[in-house]
């Protein structure tokens, strides 16, 4: 509780926001089952943890077991999307947590989200406590980065790895940043199981954060003149030189991905991706389609249905205000190490976004959860727009 008790949120405005998590979670589950085929992945991960449940009550070793148990009589290929014991064990360590939790909840899908939404909610306020307590002057405009974005507040809040993922990546940057500054001893132990966390759910949003983190480290606490440009130098002629060796060829990780996706069933807001191929001119020739399909979709001559215009319509107004950042905003060059932490983390992940993901419905999803960090360093750093006492 004291984490969440602080003077720069009183207990009022932590309330109302709270209470907007939970509203936002009954939303999207009652918004899911009145269409499936938008949102059932917050109800079928429900519907295996009531099976998940019958099997603990029935066995509890063997509701142990399984989750050590592969299919596939092998446990290599940790970055595939299907045929991988490491892909499925993203879920089923959700299923698990939802069959423990039925036994309190009564086996309600409501229910169990207000618990998910309890523990994520606890990632925005990391959030929030991590930029504020190097810009207190832009208190408000931190509440809504790290609070109220629409798509972040929709899709982080249902029983899905999304939430989870959101909240582990806030644990991690602002326990890393205690860690770098030497303030609490507690911090490393956060650190480490976000990163287990993120590394298990998420495995490439854990790549991303390796230079990141480095660049972030060596700014703060060595005061390394241009840190992140040297870090990511480094990254990328590595990345380069691993593409010349077959088991190490992180854009054949890219590839098999994106062609995962295309296995799939054509989703109704699906749009035109050119295939990607395991090598380096590809990635290249890929790369202006990756950014818009990862920025600017949908396009406005799409029309991939309400939901998704509306979300569509987010991203657009996000354009704009980083072009009047770039253009009118004086300030934005007096940074702190943090922004481009937290930039530099975006990107990439939204580019990843771009090259793999082939329909707007789940790009949409997919990057909802990163615009906070992408968003923040503007709304730290804009000198024209201030909101009023939240």
């Amino acid at each position: 509780m004291r984490f969440v008790q602080t003077t720069e949120l009183n207990r009022n405005t932590l309330f109302l926001l709270f209470c907007l998590k939970i509203a936002a979670g009954i939303a999207l589950g009652w918004i899911s089952v009145q269409h499936s085929d938008q949102g059932n992945d917050y109800w079928t991960l429900h519907n295996y943890g009531l099976e998940e449940t019958d099997l603990l009550k029935e066995n509890p070793k063997e509701f142990i077991t399984s989750l050590f148990y592969s299919p596939y009589q092998h446990f290599g290929k940790f970055f595939n999307s299907t045929g991988s014991y490491w892909n499925d064990l993203k879920n089923n360590l959700i299923v698990k947590v939802l069959a423990l939790l039925n036994l309190i909840s009564n086996k309600n899908y409501y229910v169990n989200s207000l618990f998910f939404n309890a523990f994520c909610f606890l990632g925005h306020v990391a959030l929030f406590k991590l930029f504020y307590s190097y810009f207190p002057q832009k208190r408000n405009n931190i509440i809504i980065g790290a609070f109220l974005l629409p798509s972040m507040l929709y899709f982080s809040s249902g029983i899905h790895k999304d939430c989870i993922v959101f909240a582990l990546m806030a644990f991690y940057s602002f326990s890393l940043t205690q860690i770098i500054q030497r303030r609490t001893i507690r911090h490393p132990l956060i650190l480490i199981i976000s990163s287990i966390g993120i590394l298990l759910l998420r495995s490439h949003f854990f790549v991303a954060l390796i230079p990141a983190s480095i660049g972030l480290w060596l700014k703060i606490r060595y005061l390394v003149k241009h840190a992140f440009l040297k870090t990511y130098l480094i990254s990328t002629i590595l990345i380069i030189t691993l593409t010349f060796f077959p088991a190490t060829n992180p854009i054949k990780i890219l590839s098999k991905k994106q062609a995962d996706f295309f296995e799939l069933p054509q989703a109704t807001s699906q749009i035109p991706t050119d295939t990607l191929f395991p090598n380096l001119q590809s990635l290249i020739k890929n790369t202006p389609q990756a950014v818009v399909h990862a920025f600017a979709e949908p396009l406005p001559w799409r029309s991939p249905g309400s939901a998704v215009w509306f979300m569509g319509i987010e991203g657009w107004a996000y354009i704009l205000l980083f072009i009047y950042w770039l253009f009118f905003n004086k300030e934005k060059w007096k940074v702190h190490p943090l922004l481009f932490y937290s930039t530099l983390l975006a990107i990439p992940l939204f580019l990843f976004i771009g090259y793999i993901v082939p329909n707007v419905g789940s790009i949409e999803r997919y990057r909802s959860i990163i615009y906070p960090f992408l968003l923040l360093p503007m709304l730290c750093t804009i000198k024209h727009i201030k909101f009023k006492n939240i």
